[in-house]
């Protein structure tokens, strides 16, 4: 123990030192995508591989969310822009996936948050990062499952604050329109969680006047196990 806290730091895929994760590692390995999953656009910085997950685990379970701000800093607002380039938004409402009771008791935060935050705090327009979704219920376990059993797990599983949302909106709203939406998430896989928050969020937004443009912002996504197509990559 003594010898890990004298010795320097490494990066965990090239070994040099004195970062854990270097910025040219980083840059290699996060690099923004537009992706569509049906009629759902978004943006992931990576797919999921041995090396993109070995960061996202030493993220999430290590809980070295410093390397969050190496990941963010490459590739994060070319992502955004990405992502947002079809719509040009006068500000933006951040809604991180919520984070269920067994995951944050064991983690104490929210990784989809923490990124909610770094964008919001580093993005050129007007933005907040919402609290109004959540879960009504907790859904089990998603690994293990396959297509169909997640969606059906976590279907009707999430909740909006209406009136949080309305006065996140209003707030953003008088200071730049159109408010795009953008919904993050550690790593996607079947796209079932990402559905069904913008489920929860479209039923939240039924009164409004105006639908906001809703996407998605993802820090990897797993491939093998969706039916994902590439849009383009910068």
């Amino acid at each position: 123990m003594v010898f890990s806290m004298l010795a320097p730091s490494r990066c965990m895929r090239c070994a040099r030192p004195p970062d854990r994760l270097c910025s040219r590692c980083a840059s290699e390995l996060f690099a923004p995508t537009l992706v569509a999953r049906a009629d759902f656009v978004g943006v992931r910085l990576a797919q999921v591989n041995r090396s993109t997950l070995r960061v996202v685990r030493a993220m999430k379970d290590g809980g070295e969310t410093a390397l969050l701000r190496v990941v963010l800093g490459a590739a994060g607002l070319d992502g955004l822009r990405v992502g947002l380039s079809n719509t040009r938004p006068g500000s933006i409402l951040f809604v991180p996936v919520p984070s269920s009771h067994s995951s944050w008791r064991k983690r104490g935060f929210n990784l989809a948050r923490e990124m909610a935050h770094w964008l919001a705090s580093h993005c050129i327009e007007p933005a907040l990062v919402s609290k109004s979704l959540e879960f009504v219920y907790e859904p089990r376990d998603q690994r293990g499952l396959g297509v169909r059993a997640r969606a059906r797990n976590v279907a009707g599983a999430m909740s909006v604050d209406a009136t949080a949302l309305e006065s996140e909106t209003a707030r953003l709203q008088a200071v730049g329109q159109p408010v795009a939406v953008v919904i993050c998430d550690d790593v996607v896989t079947t796209g079932s969680t990402l559905f069904e928050a913008r489920r929860a969020l479209l039923a939240a937004f039924t009164r409004a006047e105006a639908q906001p443009s809703i996407s998605f912002f993802a820090l990897a996504e797993t491939l093998s196990k969706n039916d994902t197509q590439t849009a383009g990559r910068v």
